[in-house]
């Protein structure tokens, strides 16, 4: 006999939510791309699955894959107007930064968006929970433990 739960809607990404994601992704991108030898760092948390953008996670991956040395531009070709866009942000907003600070803005980048995707991921897993057999339960339990262990 398995037991009944209580239907409650899943919380949705909100458009806000949206928003908070896109720029924490291209504020932590366009830090990554413009201090290549920081990034493995900056993206150690970091999953293309947290990103919203196919650029971003076609970037993301460009830098993981380079291990810290600059992405060549040729490499970079499909992406460019994405990159220039980037490289703007980063004038703009952090050219001026000392590395310690640029150094907790990525951090706190990388937070918000480890958080976000938690969040969106353990609300889709409560859903579940409350849909699923108790057979189910411990595997289910067990991905949100390992969520949980992402934000430590």
């Amino acid at each position: 006999q398995s037991k009944k739960y209580k239907k409650v809607d899943k919380p949705e990404e909100t458009v806000s939510d949206t928003r908070d994601i896109t720029k924490a992704q291209n504020n932590l991108l366009a830090i990554c791309l413009s201090k290549p030898e920081h990034s493995p760092k900056f993206l150690e948390n970091i999953n293309s699955d947290m990103l919203i953008d196919a650029d971003a996670v076609e970037l993301l991956n460009y830098l993981l894959d380079a291990k810290g040395i600059a992405v060549k531009p040729s490499k970079l070709q499909k992406l460019d107007d994405y990159v220039k866009m980037l490289l703007l942000l980063y004038e703009e907003l952090y050219q001026s930064l000392e590395l310690n600070e640029l150094q907790y803005e990525a951090t706190r980048l990388q937070v918000k968006l480890v958080e976000k995707y938690v969040k969106t991921k353990k609300a889709v897993l409560a859903q579940q929970m409350r849909d699923s057999s108790d057979e189910k339960m411990p595997e289910l339990l067990n991905k949100a433990k390992k969520l949980d262990q992402l934000l430590n």
